[in-house]
Formats: structure tokens, C-alpha cells, sequence
């Protein structure tokens, strides 16, 4: 029987990024139902909360550990020692411990003595605490305070200190509160700690939302009209969306509430020529060709040809007749315009959408920022600049919560077309409540001809 923790300790071992592995090694290992997502649960989890478990089990560890297994394996009893609810401890060390022995051999010893002294050095606070600690974990419905010193002190730099509790790199922690302010920031990363809510965007050209929300209801699905007359939300949905009714017939398909919100600032209309420049995997190209009715010009172009194949199955399936094109990074070979609206939803560095991309986090820093900037620079003077027409507006957009990636590039657009800001909005990730839906973080800007506005 396929054990859902030795499929997690394989993928975070292995190394790459194990949320895109996911699928091929469960399928692999046989992993199916409940294990499959107990195995999912505890891949995102772990790599969303490492520093905060890397913090807990090292200061528990006689000596320093640097063996991937050995780390991975920490971690995953960490996680469910204090992050997945209805885990007992003795799964949550026993069983993970079984799981690794083939690799950690004699070192399973070691592993579970660093386990079981987290597991006798904390204990649970009667009444949640929220005041920071250097020996308190501080979550959302309750408080842990351990034996010993866990996480720098919130007197000497409180941004460091939130870093730890909430697991982001201290350089993003510190940018966050330097621009948004302590509570803003941590609403940020609360959210962007949540469990991504699955939105669908309804097809308008096959069906009606109205009739959608009855098809998943019937089936006792939970299912929420969104903001956005297309926008559905399952906020109690993990299992495979393939399940759900509709989705053979195309009537729908997956896409956050953000970025169908961002096509949607662009008011694409019948009759219009429509250029998506960065389009794999084709979500915003789709939605486009949607709001239309049906009956805009559409051309999906990316730099990668095998990004943009996998855009065919689902174009068959949603019925659309939407073109595609490869193109050059270098621009040598872009499309004949004119264009009456180019999409550009740019590589960024994801900081909007950490709670989908939990590894991406890690990667953050002021290099990776640059190389991001640099990269966007180049698609704005090779692929941008060169299509602008006298009456094509541009919607420029990332999943990113970064001014450099954001509203920089759009004014250096902008200034050099000859356009005008006439929409910028910045998304902001919220986890939801009884009043407001969840959604992811990003950022959209159409600029457009002065005429165009008047």
C-alpha cells in the first residue's frame, strides 16, 4: 500500500520543485483519495513553513544536520506536529520515521530523538498568546511555548522576528514592512499561508453561472458567486477538478479571481484584434476570447513552444478558436500588428501567489528581483515597444506584489508608446471571510491612447 509520507520525504529529498513533481511520482507510487492529499498537504506545507520547522528541530539537534533526508524528514514531523490538524504525535513521528528509515538507516535514531525532544520541550498555551516570544509559535487559533529560545527577539528587529513565525526570507519580510507597514505586512503573509480557494471562470459561450452553481450544488458542492459575473468559487474543493460537472463539456474552467479581474480591466470587445504575448498556459488568452462573446481575433504567443502545445487540449475543450504562435525572445519574428489590445502577463517572481508557489518564496532575493526586472525589460523593448500601434492599448500584468516588477514597468512603457495610465490596480492577498472571498495578490495597469480615453 502506497504510504502517503513516503511519497511526500521523495519529492522534497529529490530535490527540483516538488509541487510540479507531484503528480508523476504519486501516480508512480500508486498514491490515490485521502493519502494522495495527505501527501500533497504535507509537500506544500513543508515548503511553505521551513524556516519556521528548520527553527524548531534545529535547536533541538546535538549537531548540525545537512543531509537532505534527514532534513526532510524533520520537517515533515514538525509540520504535523504543529500545522495539520487531527495528526497524532505518534503518527506524526512514528510514522514519518518508518517512512524514512530505508534511507536514513541508522540515523532514524537521531531523527527521532530530535523529534521526540520537540515533542517533550513544548507545550500548548491553555489560552492562545499572541504577544511575540523568542520561545512562543504564534498561529492563528493558538499558541506553543517551547523550552528554549526559538526565534530572534521582536525587541531587537521585529521584521526578522515575523519572518520566522510566518517562514518568508528576512529581505522580503523587511521590504514588506518598510513599504506596507507591521500590520499590513502580516495580513500579507497570513493569507499568502492559506490554502489556495479554487476559482472556475464560467463559460459565458456554453453555459450560465446560475446554471453552473445548480449543476455543483446538486452534487451537495459548495459553490459561491464571486465579484465577477464569471467567477465561481469552491472553497471547500481539494480533489480532482476533473470530477466536476461541466468540465467535459467545457463549461468552465480554472482561473483565480485576480486574473480574471485583470482581462476584464481591459475591456475586450468584439471585432478587436487581441495580441496575449506571454500566453501559455492560456488562462487570460481564453478569458479574453470569452468576454468578447466570442467573436475577438485572438493570438496566444509564448517563447516556449512545448508551454504553448499544452494550451491545445484545453482550447479543444472550451470550443474556442483561438490562433497560437512560438516567437523569438529576441522579437525577430513577432506578428503582424495592427493590435487593438496587447496582454502582457509577465515572468515575475511570484510574490503575489506564494501560497500556490510555496517554494517560490525561497528564491526571492534582490538578485532574483534584478535577474526578474531584467527579463521584463527585454520582453518591454523586444516584444512590447516594437507592436504598439496608434490605437492599441496595453495591459501589463504580473502576479507579483513588487513596484520594480509593477507599476515601474508600466510607466517606462508608458512614457516611451506615448500612452497614458488610464487603469492601475493593485491586488491584494486576502485569505477571505464571511464578507469578502479569497483571492490571490498581483497587479494590472492598461495604458492606452489619450484618444481612446476621451
Amino acid at each position: 500500500m502506497a504510504d502517503p509520507r513516503y511519497v511526500a520525504l521523495r519529492l522534497l529529498a529529490e530535490g527540483g520543485v516538488p509541487t510540479r513533481r507531484f503528480v508523476a511520482v504519486s501516480d508512480e507510487e500508486g498514491l490515490q483519495g485521502p493519502d494522495r492529499g495527505l501527501a500533497r498537504m504535507l509537500v506544500s506545507e513543508s515548503l511553505r513553513r521551513q524556516l519556521t520547522l528548520d527553527l524548531i528541530w534545529s535547536a533541538y539537534a546535538k549537531r548540525r544536520v545537512t543531509d537532505p533526508v534527514m532534513m526532510a524528514t524533520l520537517r515533515l514531523g514538525v509540520v504535523q506536529l504543529f500545522y495539520l490538524d487531527n495528526i497524532p504525535d505518534h503518527a506524526a513521528i512514528g510514522a514519518t520515521i518508518e517512512a524514512a528509515s530505508q534511507w536514513l538507516g541508522a540515523g532514524k535514531n537521531v531523527a527521532n530523538a530530535i523529534l521526540r525532544g520537540v515533542q517533550r520541550g513544548v507545550k500548548r498555551e491553555a489560552i492562545a498568546d499572541k504577544q511575540p516570544h523568542r520561545h512562543r509559535l504564534i498561529l492563528e487559533k493558538e499558541s506553543w511555548f517551547f523550552d528554549r529560545p526559538i526565534f530572534h527577539s521582536h525587541h531587537k528587529e521585529a521584521a526578522r522576528h515575523w519572518s520566522q513565525q510566518y517562514s518568508y526570507p528576512a529581505g522580503l519580510a523587511r521590504r514588506w514592512w518598510e513599504e506596507k507597514g507591521p500590520p499590513a505586512m502580516r495580513s500579507r503573509m497570513t493569507a499568502l499561508n492559506h490554502l489556495p480557494s479554487l476559482w472556475l471562470r464560467v463559460n459565458p459561450l456554453k453555459t450560465t453561472r446560475d446554471e453552473l452553481i445548480k449543476s455543483l450544488t446538486e452534487l451537495e458542492i459548495r459553490a459561491e458567486a464571486g465579484p465577477h459575473p464569471l467567477s465561481v468559487n469552491l472553497p471547500e474543493m481539494r480533489g480532482a477538478v476533473e470530477a466536476l460537472p461541466g468540465f467535459e463539456e467545457g463549461h468552465w474552467a480554472v482561473q483565480d479571481l485576480t486574473s480574471l479581474q485583470t482581462i476584464a480591466l481591459a475591456r475586450p470587445v468584439a471585432g478587436e484584434r487581441i495580441l496575449d504575448l506571454c500566453a501559455a498556459p492560456g488562462g487570460k488568452a481564453f478569458a479574453a476570447f470569452e468576454l468578447s462573446g466570442g467573436k475577438a481575433d485572438v493570438l496566444a504567443c509564448d517563447v516556449s513552444a512545448d508551454r504553448l502545445e499544452k494550451m491545445s487540449p484545453e482550447c479543444d475543450r472550451l470550443g474556442h478558436e483561438i490562433q497560437r504562435q512560438t516567437i523569438a525572445e529576441d522579437g525577430s519574428d513577432l506578428p503582424e500588428g495592427p493590435w487593438d489590445l496587447i496582454v502582457v502577463d509577465a515572468p515575475c517572481t511570484n510574490t503575489g501567489v506564494l501560497h500556490k508557489r510555496p517554494e517560490a518564496r525561497w528564491r526571492f532575493d534582490k538578485k532574483e528581483l534584478h535577474r526578474s526586472t531584467t527579463v521584463m525589460n527585454l520582453i518591454r523593448k523586444n516584444l512590447v515597444l516594437p507592436l504598439i500601434g496608434e490605437n492599441t492599448r496595453v495591459l501589463w500584468c504580473t502576479c507579483s506584489l513588487e513596484k520594480e516588477e509593477n507599476q515601474e514597468m508600466a510607466q517606462r512603457i508608458a512614457k516611451r508608446a506615448g500612452l497614458t495610465l488610464e487603469v492601475e490596480k493593485y491586488f491584494e492577498p486576502f485569505e477571505g471571510d464571511e464578507t469578502h472571498p479569497p483571492r490571490s495578490g498581483g497587479y494590472a495597469a492598461l495604458l492606452s491612447p489619450l484618444e481612446a480615453q476621451g
